[in-house]
């Protein structure tokens, strides 16, 4: 069982005020027995004032540890938040940049077009011509064939024509 220093206190006010009434038998038990009552009422005191004292320690180290943790979480949150952001800010940059050379890609694409467009256009040109020439000159050959027919019937008939005379 454990007595607080109130509780002794007031058994040592009991036991003073009780044995003074017993006269001077009592004073004298009295002057023994209140002692040891405010001795050890004196001694919870101490116990408890000691007691509060290594709690209010504790309690007080428990707090700084709370707060230290608590500043090494906030740290722990800002330095997450500040690596974030710069994740962010570098898949915007790393965004932007595929943006622009997605836009290249696509001139370099319409100006390949353009410049397949133009050579298609300038062979089916070149075609035309070559179809045009070869049309020339099978028309050229053709006639030159004729003409040579032509002459090979007039040498014909000239030597005809020599050998009766």
């Amino acid at each position: 069982m454990k007595l607080t220093s109130t509780a002794l206190l007031r058994a040592a006010d009991d036991a003073s005020t009780n044995l003074l009434q017993y006269g001077f038998g009592g004073a004298v038990l009295a002057i023994f027995v209140v002692p040891v009552f405010y001795i050890m009422a004196r001694s919870a005191q101490n116990r408890e004032a000691a007691r509060l004292a290594i709690e209010q320690k504790e309690h007080q180290a428990r707090l700084d540890r709370e707060t230290r943790e608590n500043e090494l979480r906030a740290e722990s949150q800002r330095k997450l938040i500040d690596a974030l952001v710069a994740s962010v800010d570098s898949q915007k940059l790393a965004l932007e940049q595929w943006r622009r050379f997605e836009e290249q890609e696509e001139r370099t694409h319409a100006a390949l077009l353009a410049g397949m467009a133009q050579v298609t256009a300038t062979l089916a040109q070149i075609s035309e011509r070559l179809a045009s020439q070869q049309q020339h000159s099978a028309t050229t050959a053709t006639a030159q064939t004729q003409l040579a027919q032509l002459l090979g019937d007039v040498a014909t008939q000239i030597q005809t024509l020599k050998r009766p005379a």
